[in-house]
């Protein structure tokens, strides 16, 4: 005990206290630690080199031996942990089985954290202590450490490792349910490298063998039973066979594939799976078959409120059976395919960010990839500024690269090369040919013949060739487009295709002969009857556009009056629900039909207008175009526009528009706020990163303080202070808060551990009688709990005096990705500061008593 009488080790409990007269004390366990890691890491160094195994070995075993079978799974790490590094002296066979066994749990769990790094070395070394006949002697661990190992190898981009191991279990696994985990990681594999057709090939023969052979008999294209209603789910029968389960698992894989590159073969999995689920009943599984018909519906059936329904039946199965796994896949059917025929396009991208975020958790990269593809088209039809949109994209394709899959990365970079070519940021803005996107992209996407990637380079062309006027080129690739848009059916790309197919035609109408114009107008009523549909359940998103197409028919059929009023009401009606890009054809369309008209002073001010909305759309190529064109009627109402690249500011803005979630800034801001353990060092970082995120003009970190002698109450002190306007930051001045900043706020957000966020504190909310709010006019704040497992460790507040609502969702998701590390590094900081004040006490008892450790 003289350690302990030393205050070199301290005891986790106070189990050390009972008297030794006790019968069978010696069975007493008693937990200590050392106080502090150098000290632990001086008794370290005193032991032998050619003894460091054997301790650690030794540790091991009492670790092992003195942790129950319900603690170990908590305690693996560092059971494991001592026990690899003295693996090399364990010999007995079944010793080393037993911790390749350890290491199979420790895996799991690692890859469970996403701590993939961690897990692989964990499986390797699992495999490694197996003995050459393990495939027989132990079947069960040998195939579990080995299929684990794949899929980590996967996780991790490491493809031909994982293919090599998976070669090996599927050349030694006893029965097909033992393999079709494999099988499962083969295809994805296949799909990370954009090889959707060898995909579905190694797929379709595995369900056959299951039992559930995939028909394609057109006749077989219906339910067996009606669609459930929500109240009916609870009392649905559970599927449980491991064959069906099985089934289901390969057919949800396959799904993305057969949209992108064989969309005929889609109908037939989907009904395959909503039928299996109908006649054997849920399970989480069936979650993913309802969203996929959803997406049918939505699309290719065209019955929008039945796909609605069938994608709620999705959302709420999750609830019912939670499989983590799955989140990233449903949310992401219900984001792309159905959410938006019935709510604003705009809300897609924020669930698009918490998607990305569900995938990268739970290791669905190949889904997470889907998210990242599908928002860098979808903002190019939301309204927002395309500084904000060639941001974002831009992110997301460094992202795609680094995570090697190949099948968003070639989508993200046509769109983001289409934002680049309005930007005026392309050599040549006719050409879809770039920085992003070239012509050996182009051939290969042709090549791998992926009816997807396709349309999306073809619509691209389309929307380019339209909105700088060359219609020939707009019509030829419309057609092209055409043969491949069954491959994004039900999306958001599907919509805006229908609506620049009917703007490319009207466009060329008045210059082809009289057939080519009766199969036009054939065309436009066909795209025009989907488009009234769409705006009667979606009227925010579809009307402006069924307007515009009406305005533009009545101007080649003649009909003036209906062409002045469609082409005001298209505009007002894109300027009610933020369609800036809409704004600014639809003027220019409409300025064009004045000056064929004769009627120069409305052609201005709508030609005005056009220019102003395609400068606030941030298309400057588009704007300089028409300075070009128009140069007198424009000379004397605008300002001269040059081409520019424009980044997201961190500061606050005047715009309606918030910040970007920025994942790339958030890890190296998380990484940076980790990396400090010094406190006034941790505090300064922290304060500058929280204000450039979160868009504040100032910004306070307030800690509690220590109680002091005879008052027991702690208060809440300004720990650290910063301005976007200096790069300095006041750090440990342990000001009080009275005056300073509105208590009533913090004090609500510590008792509750609730955000508060104002978009004008002076008018709105339950402080406005707050007495620092009435004196400083104080516009937009926001006040957040830092909390670590559940404890409240801090409280940052921000304000921003220059505009009302500058804390958007964006900026306050940023702000929660980052407060949780944000709590955890203070913790540590604030521990790391006293241990370092307790050690001047204890250095020389220390450097007196390290020899009598191991007495």
């Amino acid at each position: 005990m003289e350690a302990l009488q030393a205050g070199l080790i301290v005891p986790l409990s106070d189990a050390y206290k009972v008297p030794k007269l006790l019968e069978k004390f010696d069975e007493l366990i008693i937990d200590y630690k050392f106080l502090h890691d150098r000290v632990q890491q001086a008794a370290y160094s005193l032991i032998p080199e050619n003894r460091k195994q054997e301790v650690h070995l030794k540790v091991g075993q009492l670790l092992l031996k003195n942790t129950s079978p319900a603690e170990r799974e908590e305690k693996i790490f560092d059971i494991v942990n001592q026990f690899n590094i003295g693996a090399e002296l364990i010999t007995d066979p079944s010793e080393r089985y037993e911790l390749a066994q350890l290491n199979l749990m420790a895996g799991r769990k690692a890859k469970a954290a996403t701590a993939y790094e961690s897990a692989l070395k964990y499986l390797t070394l699992g495999i490694e202590l197996l003995a050459d006949n393990s495939w027989q002697s132990h079947y069960h661990l040998t195939l579990a450490l080995y299929v684990e190992a794949v899929e980590v190898q996967y996780l991790t981009t490491n493809f031909e490792k994982a293919q090599r191991l998976s070669e090996i279990v599927l050349a030694q696994a006893n029965s097909l349910l033992d393999k079709v985990k494999l099988y499962e990681l083969k295809i994805q594999f296949y799909i990370a490298q954009n090889q959707m057709i060898e995909a579905i090939d190694t797929a379709l023969p595995v369900v056959e063998l299951l039992g559930y052979p995939l028909s394609q008999n057109p006749r077989e294209l219906s339910l067996v039973a009606e669609l459930p209603q929500l109240s009916d789910l609870e009392s649905f029968p559970e599927m449980t066979n491991p064959a069906q389960l099985a089934v289901l698992q390969i057919l949800t894989i396959i799904t993305g594939p057969a949209y992108q590159a064989k969309p005929d073969l889609l109908p037939f999995i989907v009904f395959k799976m909503v039928n299996v689920c109908l006649e054997f009943g849920h399970s989480a599984l069936a979650a993913y078959a309802y969203g996929m018909y959803g997406l049918m519906l939505c699309g290719s059936l065209g019955d929008i409120e039945s796909g609605y329904h069938s994608g709620q039946l999705s959302l709420r199965l999750l609830e019912q059976y939670p499989d983590h796994t799955l989140n990233c896949k449903i949310h992401m059917l219900f984001n792309s395919f159905v959410g938006h025929w019935k709510e604003h396009h705009r809300e897609t991208i924020p669930a698009f960010v918490d998607n990305i975020q569900m995938g990268f958790e739970t290791g669905d990269v190949v889904y997470a990839a889907y998210c990242c593809m599908w928002s860098c088209g979808y903002l190019l039809f939301t309204g927002d500024p395309l500084d904000v949109v060639e941001e974002k994209q831009r992110q997301y394709v460094e992202l795609l690269e680094k995570i090697k899959q190949e099948h968003g990365l070639y989508p993200a970079k046509t769109w983001r090369q289409l934002t680049l070519n309005l930007q005026g940021l392309a050599t040549d803005k006719y050409q879809l040919v770039g920085e992003s996107f070239n012509q050996a992209d182009m051939q290969h996407i042709e090549e791998i013949n992926n009816r997807m990637l396709l349309f999306f380079a073809y619509f691209a062309r389309l929307i380019l060739a339209y909105i700088f006027k060359d219609y020939e080129t707009a019509v030829a690739n419309t057609k092209l487009a055409a043969e491949y848009q069954a491959a994004a059916t039900a999306s958001m790309l599907s919509g805006g295709y229908v609506f620049y197919d009917s703007l490319a035609r009207l466009a060329l109408y008045p210059t082809v002969n009289r057939d080519e114009q009766q199969a036009f107008l054939q065309q436009i009523e066909s795209n025009q009857a989907k488009m009234q549909d769409w705006a009667h359940h979606a009227p925010m998103n579809y009307q402006s556009k069924y307007e515009l197409v009406e305005a533009e028919k009545a101007r080649v059929l003649g009909r003036v009056v209906e062409a002045m009023e469609r082409y005001d009401r298209a505009i007002a009606l894109a300027r009610e629900h933020g369609y800036i890009q809409e704004i600014a054809i639809a003027s220019e369309r409409a300025a064009e039909f004045y000056q064929a008209l004769g009627r120069e002073r409305f052609a201005q001010l709508y030609l005005v207008d056009a220019h102003y909305a395609y400068c606030r759309w941030g298309a400057m190529a588009k704007a300089q175009e028409l300075q070009q064109a128009y140069p007198q009627l424009l000379s004397q109402r605008t300002v001269t526009v040059e081409p520019q690249l424009t980044t997201v500011p961190t500061t606050p803005t005047t715009g309606d528009y918030g910040g970007v979630l920025d994942l790339t800034t958030v890890m190296k801001a998380s990484q940076a706020i980790s990396s400090e353990i010094v406190l006034d060092k941790l505090l300064s970082a922290l304060m500058k990163i929280i204000i450039q995120n979160a868009g504040a003009q100032t910004g306070y970190l307030i800690l509690q303080s220590h109680a002091e002698p005879g008052n027991e109450e702690r208060q809440w002190r300004i720990e650290a202070e910063g301005s976007v306007e200096s790069d300095g930051v006041t750090v440990l001045q342990s000001i009080p808060i009275d005056n300073r900043l509105p208590a009533s706020i913090i004090n609500y957000v510590a008792r509750t551990k609730e955000t508060v966020v104002l978009n004008d504190a002076t008018r709105q909310g339950k402080f406005t009688l707050d007495p620092y709010i009435k004196t400083h006019q104080t516009k937009s704040i926001l006040c957040a709990p830092l909390i670590n497992q559940g404890h409240l460790t801090g409280i940052v507040y921000l304000e921003n005096n220059l505009t009302p609502g500058a804390f958007t969702r964006d900026r306050l998701e940023v702000l929660q990705l980052l407060s949780g590390q944000a709590a955890i590094a203070i913790t540590n900081a604030q521990l790391y500061e006293a241990l370092f004040k307790a050690e001047h006490k204890y250095r020389s008892i220390f450097e007196n008593a390290l020899e009598g450790i191991f007495q």
